[in-house]
């Protein structure tokens, strides 16, 4: 994840879940175009991206940690043409 991205959220790190959400919601309704599927998919793929990051691409560990079965997390996988880590 950009460096400044992660200092960025760490002084976000105080405010609820649902402020940080109405920061991004008033951001995103400033912007001359909308598209509301294309803002959940963004969401949906930079979420499950960080997850599989921080356990270690493990979706199981991603299934336990957010409620959502692991074959659910492989089809939005797929969907959203995440990478997978590769392989050294």
């Amino acid at each position: 994840m950009d460096k400044k991205i992660i200092e960025l959220a760490d002084k976000f790190d105080d405010l609820t879940l649902n402020k940080k959400m109405k920061i991004l919601s008033y951001h995103i309704a400033n912007q001359k175009h909308i598209y509301y599927k294309e803002i959940m998919d963004e969401f949906e793929k930079n979420l499950i991206t960080a997850l599989l990051k921080k356990h270690d691409y493990n979706v199981t560990r991603v299934s336990a940690r957010i409620k959502l079965h692991r074959n659910t997390i492989k089809k939005k996988i797929q969907k959203l043409n995440i990478k997978e880590k590769r392989q050294k």
